[in-house]
C-alpha cells in the first residue's frame, strides 16, 4: 500500500498562482518515501527526486507560510510515536535533477528541525491521555488543490472509459 501526498512549492520565476507540484509517496511495505517532481506538462514523465527511509505509516501535513517558497512539513508516524517539524529543500533538489551540471544540494531534501513524542502534545490531565501510548496523526487539510492552476486541476475531465487510469 502506497500513500500519496501532493506538496506545492512556489516557482522562483512565477507569479502568485504559479506552483510546482511534487508527490510524496510513502510505501508501507518498504518503509520508504519516494519524492517525485510532477511537471505541469501532463505528457512529461515524473522525475524521481529522492528515495528515503521513512516509517510506512507516516502521514504529512503542510504548513504554508506567506512569502516562503516551500512549506514546512509536519511528519507523524504512529509506530515511531513522534511528531516532527521538517524543512523542505525541494526546490534546490528539483533544480539539480533537471540540470546534470548542478551538484546535489548539501542539505537533505527533507530536513528534520525538531521532534517530540506524541504523548507530550497533550496535558496528562486531558481525558483520553494514555501516556506514551498516545498517538496523533497529522491530517493534510490544506485547500490548495482546488485553487491550483496545475494541469491536473485545470484540464477537463475525460468521460468514463475514454482514458486509461494512470495507475494501471
Amino acid at each position: 500500500k502506497v500513500r500519496f501526498t501532493a506538496i506545492y512549492t512556489k516557482r522562483r520565476d512565477g507569479g502568485p498562482t504559479d506552483f510546482q507540484v511534487s508527490i510524496f509517496a510513502v510505501d508501507g511495505a518498504k518503509n520508504e518515501l519516494s519524492i517525485y517532481y510532477v511537471p505541469a506538462d501532463t505528457g512529461a514523465p515524473w522525475t524521481l527526486v529522492q528515495t528515503l527511509p521513512f516509517a510506512g505509516d507516516t502521514r504529512f501535513s503542510c504548513i504554508y507560510v506567506p512569502g516562503k517558497p516551500e512549506p514546512l512539513l509536519m511528519v507523524g508516524s504512529p509506530t515511531e510515536r513522534l511528531q516532527k517539524l521538517c524543512h523542505l529543500n525541494l526546490t534546490e533538489w528539483i533544480l539539480s535533477k533537471q540540470d546534470d551540471r548542478r551538484n546535489p544540494p548539501q542539505a537533505p531534501v527533507v530536513e528534520e528541525k525538531f521532534s517530540r513524542p506524541m504523548a507530550s502534545l497533550w496535558p496528562e490531565s486531558r481525558e483520553g491521555h494514555d501516556g506514551p501510548m498516545t498517538v496523533a496523526i497529522p491530517v493534510d487539510c490544506t485547500a490548495d488543490l482546488p485553487v491550483s492552476r496545475h494541469a491536473w486541476v485545470t484540464s477537463p475531465m475525460a468521460a468514463g472509459g475514454d482514458a486509461a487510469s494512470p495507475l494501471g
